[in-house]
């Protein structure tokens, strides 16, 4: 199934090492409010993306002030319906 060739690519640690010099200019046309640009381009998160053993859930888990876990079924994920577990710690 091409989903778990491409969930299989991207599991691992992800830094951001750079943001671009207009990603502020960029939330700003999105209309993003001040206070959460801010938030944005201030704060750096790093993801790590794992796959179970059994290839049924994909977790994305952002570490960064907060650390937040989604984790989604790859079943619906192939279906385009993922199902999303989320939880802060």
């Amino acid at each position: 199934m091409a989903n778990n060739n491409v969930m299989n690519e991207m599991v691992g640690k992800w830094k951001l090492e750079k943001r671009d010099n207009n990603f502020d200019e960029f939330l700003s046309c999105r209309q993003v409010g001040w206070f959460l640009r801010k938030l944005m381009t201030s704060s750096v998160a790093d993801v790590e993306y794992s796959l179970s053993q059994d290839a049924n859930t994909f977790t994305k888990v952002i570490i960064g002030n907060l650390k937040c876990v989604c984790s989604y079924k790859s079943r619906e994920i192939s279906k385009g319906r993922p199902t999303l577990t989320h939880a802060l710690e």
